[in-house]
């Protein structure tokens, strides 16, 4: 499970394949904005909890592939700085603790 702060925003990518296009979901909340294309971005608001961000890939001839996705734990308040790479999706996370 991957960590993030409340109100971040994240950008997350999958390896692009010219001709596809990607569609890009999110549940439980955060705004997703994405254009058919391998990276999609997302604010998180201010809701710590789980969420899943999911994308599947269509190519120029016509065929689906799989669900790719990933859960992310949304956090108030996070100590740690970390940049990682975890399947197919990437994201950065860089928080400060609130005084």
């Amino acid at each position: 499970m991957d960590t993030v702060c409340v109100g971040l925003h994240q950008t997350y990518s999958v390896v692009n394949t010219p001709g596809s296009t990607y569609d890009w979901t999110l549940s439980n909340g955060g705004v997703l904005t994405e254009d058919g294309t391998n990276i999609a971005f997302v604010d998180w608001g201010g809701v710590p909890g789980d969420y899943v961000v999911s994308v599947q890939e269509t190519t120029a001839d016509g065929c689906i592939g799989d669900i790719v996705d990933t859960t992310i734990n949304v956090r108030s308040e996070e100590h740690t700085s970390e940049l990682q790479s975890r399947g197919l999706i990437s994201y950065a996370v860089f928080c400060l603790k609130k005084k």
